[in-house]
C-alpha cells in the first residue's frame, strides 16, 4: 500500500466523498489516473484501495475484520498443533496427510473435506508468514465491502475451486496453503467492485487503477508460481472461482431477468472462454501421459519389492517355501522423479513369519524404478 502524502487546500475546504460518508482520502496522479484525464505528478502515487473505500457508506466501513483475524487465527492455530504433534513447522508429507492436507487419491476417493481443511495448513514459517500477510491485506478490504459471513463462504468457496484444480494437476502430491483463498477474494473483491461502482458512487478512474495494480498483482505472483514446488493450479482455480463468486454476490438482477442482462452474455461469453483455455492446459500438461500413474507405480513397486525379497530370502537362508506380501504400500511424491512413503512387509518362509515396516524412497523416471528401503 502505498503512503499518502497531503495536498494543500484552500482556507474553509473539506473533501467529502460523492456519499458524504466523511473526509476521503486526497486524489493523486500517477499513469494510471492520467489515462482518464488530470494533471501527472510522477512523485505521487494513489492509494485506490483507500479511494475505493471512501466511497462507501459509513456503516461499511466501520465493519470489523472478524471473519479475516478468525482465519488467519485458524492457520496459526495449526501451525502451532503441527509444531507440538510433529515438532516441526514443516514435516513430512505423511502429517500433512493426517491434519487434513490435500491428496489426490484421498479427496478424489471421498474425503472432499480435505480441500477446505488443506487451506488451513503450511509449508514452514515463510509460507504461514506470507499468505497471512497477504489474507490480512485483501481479506480486511472484501470484508468491509461484503460483510463477515460473505467473507467467509467465499474464502471457503474459493478453497474448493482452488483445491478441485490442484487436484487435477498435481497427482501423488500432498498440497496445502491458503494462497489459492486468498487469489480467490482478490477474484471476487474485483468482481464485486466492477458490477457494484455505479451503485456506491465510486469513481470509474479508481475502479480501473484498483484493477490495473490487481492485474499487476497477478502477474508478479503468476510469475511466482512458475517456480518448482509453487501450486499454480490452485492459484488459478482459486482467481476462477473468486471471480464468479463476486460476481454472484454483486448480481442485482432476478432470475428472470438474468438472459436480458448485458453482464450475463459477457459472463457466459468468458466461461466458455476460460473453460477452453483450462482444456488446452490439461492438453498440454498431459505430455506425460505415459507415465505410470501413482497406483501403477506402487503395484510395480510392491512387485519388485516381493519378487526381489524371495530371491533374497531363499539365497540366504536356503528356504522352499517363501511368500513375501508388500502390497501395503503407500506413495506420496516429493517431486520430479522422486517418491516416498511407507510399506509393510509380511514374509512367511518355511513356517516362519515376520511382518516388519520399511520408509521407502522411489526414484522413477518414467522407465526405471530403484527402491530404498529402511528399516
Amino acid at each position: 500500500m502505498s503512503e499518502e502524502q497531503e495536498t494543500p487546500e484552500t482556507p474553509g475546504s473539506a473533501a467529502v466523498d460523492s456519499n458524504g460518508c466523511g473526509e476521503a482520502p486526497k486524489k493523486k496522479s500517477i499513469w494510471t489516473k492520467n489515462i482518464f484525464g488530470g494533471k501527472k505528478n510522477d512523485e505521487e502515487e494513489v492509494d485506490y484501495e483507500a479511494l475505493v473505500m471512501a466511497s462507501l457508506p459509513e456503516e461499511m466501513r466501520n465493519r470489523k475484520p472478524v471473519a479475516t483475524i478468525g482465519l488467519i487465527a485458524a492457520s496459526v492455530l495449526m501451525a502451532i498443533v503441527m509444531l507440538c504433534k510433529f515438532g516441526s513447522l514443516d514435516p513430512d508429507p505423511q502429517a500433512y496427510v493426517a491434519l487434513g492436507g490435500n491428496l489426490d487419491s484421498l479427496t478424489f476417493g471421498g474425503q472432499l473435506w480435505r480441500l477446505f481443511t488443506s487451506s488451513f495448513l503450511h509449508f514452514g514459517i515463510k509460507h504461514l508468514a506470507f499468505n497471512m500477510l497477504c489474507l490480512f491485506s485483501i481479506g480486511i478490504f472484501l470484508e468491509k465491502l461484503i460483510g463477515s459471513g460473505k467473507l467467509f463462504s467465499t474464502y471457503l468457496l474459493t478453497a474448493f475451486t482452488g483445491g478441485i484444480l490442484s487436484c487435477c494437476f498435481h497427482e501423488n502430491t500432498v498440497c496445502a496453503g491458503a494462497s489459492g483463498a486468498v487469489f480467490g477474494l482478490f477474484g471476487a473483491s474485483v468482481a464485486y467492485i466492477g458490477l457494484v461502482y455505479k451503485k456506491y458512487g465510486i469513481e470509474v478512474s479508481n475502479v480501473a487503477g484498483y484493477m490495473i495494480n490487481g492485474l499487476i498483482f497477478i502477474g508478479i505472483n503468476f510469475l511466482y508460481s512458475l517456480m518448482p514446488d509453487v501450486d499454480m493450479a490452485c492459484h488459478i482455480g482459486g482467481l476462477l472461482g473468486g471471480f464468479v463468486v463476486g460476481g454472484v454476490l454483486a448480481a442485482p438482477v432476478k432470475w428472470t431477468e438474468l438472459k436480458n442482462a448485458e453482464w450475463y452474455h459477457r459472463g457466459v461469453t468468458m466461461a466458455t472462454a476460460i473453460l477452453g483455455l483450462i482444456m488446452l492446459i490439461t492438453f498440454f500438461a498431459a505430455g506425460d501421459a505415459g507415465r505410470m500413474s501413482k497406483q501403477e507405480l506402487t503395484a510395480a513397486v510392491s512387485e519388485l519389492i516381493e519378487e526381489k525379497m524371495t530371491e533374497g530370502i531363499k539365497e540366504t537362508l536356503g528356504a522352499k517355501k517363501v511368500s513375501v506380501d508388500a502390497s501395503d504400500l503407500t506413495l506420496f511424491h516429493d517431486g520430479g522423479d522422486n517418491y516416498h512413503g511407507l510399506v509393510e512387509i509380511k514374509c512367511n518362509y518355511d513356517g516362519e513369519k515376520e511382518t516388519a515396516k520399511y520408509s521407502i524412497k522411489v526414484t522413477y523416471d518414467g522407465e526405471n524404478i530403484m527402491y530404498e528401503l529402511k528399516e
